[in-house]
């Protein structure tokens, strides 16, 4: 039914018609649905990191920042603010590369 010529419509009931007709020619192309595959990445730290097919690590990275912002620990000068950035992009970069202190019992 979606392929039957039907007249061009105005409107929301024509913006329907051709989204539908784009989804199902990508979908046919079998172009709809993309994945990148890739093999695992040796970091700094010897560990091997599995490429994610989300960006939760990213999101949780940025978590604690956002959260200092909405409680209003934020700097209110602009060199106060560059400071805290430069240090936290730091520290953030050497948690992602060296490896967790394990405590010795």
């Amino acid at each position: 039914m979606w392929v039957a010529e039907l007249p061009s419509g105005e409107g929301p009931e024509g913006d329907y018609r051709r989204l539908c007709n784009e989804l199902m020619r990508v979908m046919l192309a079998e172009q709809l649905f993309t994945f990148v595959t890739a093999e695992p990445v040796d970091k700094p730290n010897g560990e091997k990191l599995r490429v994610s097919g989300t960006n939760n690590e990213a999101e949780r990275t940025l978590r604690s920042p956002a959260r200092a912002r909405d409680a209003g620990r934020t700097n209110k000068t602009v060199p106060g603010a560059r400071r805290q950035t430069v240090i936290m992009s730091v520290l953030e970069s050497l948690r992602q590369h060296l490896r967790p202190l394990r405590c010795r019992a």
